[in-house]
Order: structure tokens, then C-alpha cells, then sequence
């Protein structure tokens, strides 16, 4: 599965894209990024290379999963919850949302690992579609043949967007096939698509 970290730092894990020991040594105070500007601040390269950083951190066993946890809230109404250290640069995330009438509503909180300070609370809906879509990044970037230039996208939502872009950030796509059952998405989505 996708590190879970990458779901809550991908601007934040990777040290040439922001100032660690700033945060760290700051005075406390909660800083509260809100969804506008996580969509100013976080772009799809530097939500690679945090999703790229953070799994290779994995997989060398300096980052702890705590899988993903759910409980009914009555109704049809789900609370989901998940968290990750990063020992290496001495963050705590978790993830928490909410899934009530068909609305999905993120937040992550990040503290330091020491000495265990709150350090950031973040709206995360674009946050959790651009370390999606990055996931898709990395995985071209590895795994697609180098030449590639045409790349097929299943579906026609929000997560599709961040993959589609995550996959030209690192193979510049001459074309995109996209498969979605309703017409009329899949031709807005082609139409938007295009435009970026």
C-alpha cells in the first residue's frame, strides 16, 4: 500500500522544498493552512518528490504506518483515521476524515515527534488528490518505458485530474485516453484536460 505519510507532508518531506529546522525551532503556534492555500503552495513536482522521498524512507525502515481505521457514525456516516512518523525528519501525521451524506471532509495535524508539539492543522482534500495523482508519478516514472508519450486514464473524478498531470510532470504526454462511463464528464474532463 501507499505510505500514509506521503497522504499528509508531501510539501512538507522534502527538505529542499521547505525549511525543517524553521519549523522546528520556531515559538509555539499552530499554524492552520486552509484548502486555497495548500492549492498555492503545493505543486505536482514537489508532491513527487515528497511521495518518491517518503517511500524510499519506508523502505528503508525509518517510517512507521499506522493503517488506515474506520468507525460508523450512524446514518451511512464513516470517521476514518491514520497516522505515520517520519523518524528520519521528526514528523507526526495523522490523517482524519469524515465521510457523512456524501461528503468527504479532510484535515491532517502535524506534530514534531519531539518534543511532540502541534505544529500545523491542514485542510487536505486537494492535499489527498495531488499525493494520489503523485503516487501515479512515481510509479511512470519507474516503471513506464522512457519514450512513452501516450498514457490511458479509467474514470473521470478528481483523482484522475492529479494522475493524469502527475504522469506528464515526468513523461511529456502527447496524448491521453480516458475511459468514463457518463459522455458528457468524459468530454469536460478532455476538454479541461487539454487546456492544462
Amino acid at each position: 500500500s501507499c505510505p500514509r505519510i506521503c497522504v499528509t507532508l508531501p510539501f512538507l518531506s522534502s527538505a529542499q522544498s521547505f525549511p525543517y529546522a524553521k519549523l522546528l525551532s520556531r515559538p509555539p503556534m499552530t499554524l492552520h493552512i486552509n484548502e486555497s492555500e495548500v492549492r498555492q503552495l503545493l505543486t505536482m513536482p514537489m508532491a513527487i518528490d515528497a511521495v518518491e522521498d517518503i517511500s524510499r524512507k519506508q523502505a528503508q525502515g525509518n517510517v512507521f504506518v499506522h493503517p488506515r481505521r474506520r468507525f460508523e457514525l450512524g446514518e451511512g456516516g464513516f470517521f476514518h483515521h491514520m497516522a505515520a512518523l517520519d523518524r528520519e525528519a521528526g514528523f507526526v501525521a495523522t490523517k482524519q476524515y469524515t465521510y457523512v451524506k456524501g461528503k468527504l471532509c479532510f484535515l491532517v495535524t502535524l506534530f514534531s515527534a519531539t518534543p511532540g508539539e502541534l505544529l500545523a492543522l491542514i485542510e487536505a482534500d486537494y492535499l489527498g488528490r495531488q499525493r494520489t495523482g503523485a503516487a501515479s508519478g512515481v510509479a511512470t516514472k519507474y516503471l513506464a518505458q522512457k519514450g512513452a508519450r501516450s498514457a490511458a486514464i479509467i474514470g473521470t473524478g478528481g483523482q484522475a485530474r492529479t494522475q493524469l498531470e502527475a504522469i506528464n510532470s515526468v513523461r511529456l504526454l502527447d496524448s491521453a485516453y480516458v475511459y468514463g462511463r457518463d459522455p458528457q464528464r468524459r468530454q469536460q474532463f478532455c476538454e479541461e484536460m487539454s487546456e492544462r
